[in-house]
């Protein structure tokens, strides 16, 4: 197993970060298409709280 992590950010039509971006810690196992951090992720702010039209 390689170095497997997750990217996660939220961007506008435009291309603009609405959000930092958000790196996870290296995956502790692989199975076959699924990833498994073995973590309680939290995402930075729910996509429905973005404030609309940035």
């Amino acid at each position: 197993m390689g170095d497997e992590k997750l990217r996660e950010s939220k961007l506008n039509l435009n291309g603009i970060d609405l959000t930092p971006v958000q790196d996870t810690p290296v995956a502790s196992r692989k199975e076959d298409t699924y990833i498994r951090f073995n973590v309680d992720i939290e995402l930075q702010k729910h996509v429905e709280k973005i404030t609309k039209g940035l």
